[in-house]
C-alpha cells in the first residue's frame, strides 16, 4: 500500500465544494465533494516531493450513508489513484477518516461547506 499524503498530514481546515448533497443540517452530508491539493501545499505540510507529485491534483471524495468513503484523484500529468475507508463525525465539525484499502494512516479534518 502506498502511504497517501493524508497519512502524515492532518488537515485542520478544508473548504470542500459540495456537488449534489443536501447541506443545511449543520453536519457533513453524504454526497460527492471535490477539491484541489497542490504540490506546494502537500510539500509545505510535510509530504515528500515525489509523493506530492503523484498525489496532488483534483480529488473527488464520495461520502456514503453509513460512514463509507472513497477518495480518487487525477494529477496534472494524468496519473490517477484511489483509496477507500470509513469516516465518523465528532464534535465541532471534526471528522475522522480511517483507510481500509489503498492508503494507510488515519487522519482528521475540520470542515466548512
Amino acid at each position: 500500500m502506498r502511504a497517501k499524503w493524508l497519512a502524515t498530514a492532518a488537515v485542520t481546515t478544508v473548504a470542500l465544494t459540495a456537488a449534489g448533497c443536501g447541506g443545511g443540517s449543520g453536519q457533513l452530508q453524504s454526497g460527492t465533494y471535490e477539491y484541489e491539493l497542490t504540490k506546494q501545499y502537500l510539500v509545505e505540510n510535510g509530504i515528500e516531493r515525489a509523493q506530492a507529485e503523484r498525489e496532488s491534483g483534483r480529488h473527488t471524495t464520495m461520502l456514503g450513508d453509513g460512514g463509507a468513503f472513497s477518495d480518487s484523484w487525477r494529477t496534472a500529468e494524468g496519473e490517477t489513484g484511489a483509496c477507500y475507508g470509513t469516516y465518523k463525525e465528532g464534535d465541532s465539525k471534526r471528522v475522522t477518516f480511517r483507510w481500509s484499502s489503498g492508503c494507510v494512516g488515519d487522519w482528521s479534518m475540520t470542515y466548512r461547506v
